[in-house]
């Protein structure tokens, strides 16, 4: 449970998905701009709010303070359209910016040190606290004024006066369907990562052709790996030129196998038929183990959340080409073009594939027809995304000779076989073998030498989403026509694999996801390979990051803010009264036995352990990007399957360093921050406490509040999902969450969809929660600094340009700036359909409005907008 809402299994991230959903593995805002300073001036002075951080009409420093904002605002909106082509240009540009902002705040200080604004009664009306003017505080301070639409009463909508000016100077760019300060952040991230991989392409050409011999590329690092990956998804004209590949068709060609090529294709298979049931159970394993393919479901290897030191191979609910069951479920005007959508791009995908390799199939048209009727009715017997919070609900323990094999006609025992131990090339003929359930079929020597061979132990047990889902799953596929079978892997096929192709498929790609999700541009291709680059080799780009961008002195300041947060949190269970002292106890242990995972993993941080980490992984740049691909994907199957006879291993991390994300894992009772989120504006080490604590400190507290949300509160301290609350203090909690629940589910976005407050629920209690604990901590770092004479004894300094705001409003205004952003109108209904997190406005409203210290600070009148008279409180 993260800002990123990962697997339904437990843990997850800070946010959603920010670049859309595709189909493959993984307008601007109108604004209007006041044109009289003395109205702006105006209206700051008509908020009946502000009264302790207003200026003067009319005043010199007003218009400067104007200056500067709208200064502000537009180099950073000039900076956006011009698209700096080179980094030098950016960097240019940056630095020309950043003088010129420097100058006008260095010139509003200076007015307001030798010319302090009075009130009518003389005495001076801004904050006497020193201003920093450090380059971090400038920038930080020239990130707030740009974002921050000051004609707005913060105690009216903080939102918008945080967030306000955000689209006006980060338009949605045109290959996105969002774009937020994660966004910023990351598109920073990805020009570093652009240029060690730039940099580093050159250096391994010169290595590989020095080292052409075949039994050279076995020693190949991790680091001339991860460069040769980038390469090789760069060679466009390569990419161009090459023929649908040997190993696509041959995958594409083998599930026309499936059932009696003597039959009718529109009758169903025969799952009586030992050939039918085994076809069928041996060519999902092969797409399962060895292409990552789940066309019905899905199978991984993760802990097992009732004993959380020992793998389990788990059975998820999958197989659909949309982000979720309601898409084909709810029927609206949103889902019905969306599914139009789907049906003329699966045909055009299933024509153009025809074409290139002069196959004759059925109609396309048909096909599509088919195939989106088929995801239809499988979308029909899923658990709803809300249903898939719950952590009980969804741990069913299933033995597979009683509850699979005996039960069911599909070969769940071949498939199992099969998947973990997947057969050689020499044995694929046979495909029959002693099922693990002990009743003998006609075995293939060959593939019982296989079996015999593997170093995996095919599990008794495994844990099963939904054996609801299972039983339906069998039913609906014994009414399916066999051709329609055929097409639903075929497309899987194709969906998963076209992006790899040529431009005629990756312009067809783009073209649905322009209907569907309102994208107006292709990605860059740079940023294309940079993210498949992260998720084929992670860990080694990751740490060439982390050499470029992370300092250990960065590392030791983010784990003194996970202490003080956590003790925080500790401090704040006094003041809870709907448990009782003995589950408190119980509460900080589990606090306290937290395992936390700052910047990158200690044991992939050297080439030693990476090349040793990726010794399997074979990538090389005389084959085709294609074979590339499939042997990345084919690796991190087996990799995760290679856990399946080992106890968990605590030290592995599901997100690579340069990702802007975090999360908590439940099993693991763990909370991860890579290095990526680790930057400015989220944490810098040279700027403000106040900005650190309500950046990077919040999502810390997030992050800690999801092991006592409500799923996590599920866990004990251990990881195992087992009762440690009584039944008295469950009930409490459900009444206070349900007020977070009916809260979240009054926000509205502008096409009329509701917040889904019992989806987003966990996100918003660790939202809650997190803002609570971080503003706690971040004052006992001032008492404690004060306290031994640090900063002379005082609070922290202003920031230039915003000198009225204390540092204790700064810190709200920081966490605000977190969640600014904006949204494509087809990405919001999405994510309100789909999206465990509330949007970007009321992560911010929601959780301030709840907050008595927000309220203090910004002198908030009581039943205001952001103070109302009833507050929600968990944690």
């Amino acid at each position: 449970m993260s800002f990123f809402h990962s697997d339904g299994g437990g843990g997850g991230g800070l946010l959603g998905g920010e670049d859309g959903v595709s189909l493959t593995r993984n307008s601007p805002a109108a604004y209007e701009i006041v044109e009289e300073d003395d109205l702006l001036v105006q209206q700051l002075n008509t908020n009946p709010t502000s009264r302790s951080f207003k200026f003067a009409s009319g005043s010199f420093t007003s218009k400067l303070k104007t200056c500067a904002m709208r200064t502000c605002a537009f180099l950073v909106y000039w900076l956006r359209r011009m698209k700096p082509s080179t980094e030098r240009e950016l960097a240019w540009s940056i630095v020309t910016a950043s003088t010129f902002i420097l100058m006008i705040f260095i010139a509003v200080h200076a007015h307001h040190r030798h010319n302090p604004s009075k009130g009518a009664n003389g005495n001076v009306i801004f904050n006497k606290t020193e201003v920093c003017e450090s380059s971090s505080c400038v920038h930080l301070a020239s990130t707030f004024l740009s974002y921050m639409n000051a004609t707005a009463d913060p105690c009216e909508d903080f939102y918008e006066y945080a967030c306000g000016s955000f689209g006006v100077v980060n338009p949605i760019p045109d290959d996105k369907t969002s774009w937020s300060s994660f966004s910023v952040l990351g598109e920073k991230n990805n020009m570093v990562l652009r240029r060690i991989l730039e940099k580093g392409t050159t250096t391994e050409k010169k290595k590989m052709q020095q080292n052409s011999l075949e039994e050279d590329v076995e020693k190949v690092s991790a680091e001339e790996k991860t460069t040769l990956f980038y390469k090789s998804c760069m060679d466009l004209n390569s990419i161009e030129d090459a023929s649908i590949p040997p190993t696509l068709k041959k995958l594409m060609s083998s599930v026309s196998s499936l059932g009696n090529a003597n039959d009718d294709a529109s009758f169903p298979l025969d799952f009586d038929k030992d050939d039918d049931r085994s076809k069928l159970a041996s060519t999902l394993s092969e797409l399962q183990s060895n292409y990552g393919l789940a066309p019905f479901f899905s199978i991984y290897v993760g802990p097992d959340s009732k004993k959380s030191t020992v793998n389990v191979l788990s059975i998820d609910q999958d197989g659909l080409s949309l982000p979720s069951r309601d898409y084909y479920v709810d029927k609206d005007p949103n889902t019905d073009d969306m599914l139009i959508a789907l049906k003329n791009h699966i045909e055009t995908m299933f024509t153009l594939y025809d074409t290139d390799t002069d196959t004759t199939t059925n109609n396309s048209a048909d096909i599509a027809e088919s195939v989106v009727q088929f995801e239809s009715s499988l979308a029909t017997i899923m658990l709803s995304q809300t249903e898939l919070r719950d952590p009980q609900k969804t741990y069913n323990v299933l033995d597979v000779k009683t509850d699979l094999s005996e039960k069911y006609k599909f070969g769940w025992s071949e498939f199992l076989t099969n998947s973990v131990c997947p057969p050689s090339e020499e044995a694929e003929e046979g495909r029959h073998l002693d099922s693990i359930d002990g009743t003998v079929d006609s075995t293939s020597t060959s593939l019982r030498q296989t079996l015999e061979k593997c170093k995996r132990t095919v599990p008794k047990q495994v844990i099963a989403t939904s054996p609801t889902y299972l039983t339906q799953l069998e039913e609906l596929l014994q009414k399916t026509p066999v051709s329609t079978i055929r097409s639903v892997l075929q497309w899987r096929i194709l969906s998963s694999y076209s992006s790899y192709l040529g431009s005629k498929y990756t312009s067809a790609n783009f073209d649905f996801q322009k209907k569907a999700y309102g994208l107006q541009t292709p990605k860059l291709r740079w940023k294309t390979c940079i993210s498949e680059t992260d998720g084929a080799l992670g860990f080694a780009l990751g740490q060439l990051f982390v050499d470029e961008t992370f300092s250990s002195t960065s590392r030791d300041n983010a784990k003194s803010m996970v202490a003080d947060i956590i003790n925080s949190f500790e401090q704040n269970l006094k003041s809870i009264h709907w448990m009782d002292d003995k589950t408190k106890g119980k509460a900080k242990g589990k606090a306290e036995a937290i395992l936390q995972k700052i910047g990158y993993p200690d044991n992939l941080s050297t080439a030693n352990q990476l090349n040793a980490h990726y010794a399997d992984l074979s990538i090389d740049t005389s084959t085709s990007y294609m074979d590339n691909i499939f042997a990345s994907t084919k690796f991190g199957v087996q990799s995760n399957l290679d856990q399946l006879d080992k106890a968990v291993d605590k030290t592995e991390w599901d997100m690579t360093p340069p990702t802007v994300n975090a999360y908590y894992n439940p099993p693991n009772n763990e909370i991860v921050f890579p290095a990526g989120i680790l930057q400015s504006p989220f944490y810098d080490g040279s700027s403000l406490r106040a900005s650190n604590y309500g950046g990077i400190g919040v999502v810390i507290g997030h992050e800690l509040t999801h092991g006592f949300d409500d799923e996590g509160s599920q866990y004990d301290k251990d990881g195992n999902l087992v009762p440690w609350w009584p039944e008295d203090v469950v009930t409490k909690f459900k009444e206070k969450t349900k007020c977070i629940a009916d809260e979240y589910s009054a926000f509205q976005i502008e096409n009329g969809d509701h917040v889904n407050g019992n989806l987003t629920l966990g996100e918003n209690i660790a939202d809650n929660g997190g803002l609570r604990e971080s503003f706690h901590a971040y004052r006992t770092w001032v008492n404690r600094t004060v306290k031994d004479g640090g900063n002379g004894g005082k609070e922290e300094p202003n920031l230039p340009g915003l000198p009225d705001l204390t540092p204790n409003q700064l810190f709200f205004l920081s966490f605000a700036t977190v969640w600014c952003g904006d949204t494509r109108a087809e990405e919001e209904h999405r994510r309100i359909v789909t999206d465990p997190h509330s949007p970007g406005r009321f992560r911010v409203i929601g959780t301030l409005s709840n907050s008595e210290d927000f309220a203090r600070e910004f002198n908030c009148p009581k039943g205001g907008k952001m103070n109302p008279e009833k507050k929600c409180r968990v944690w």
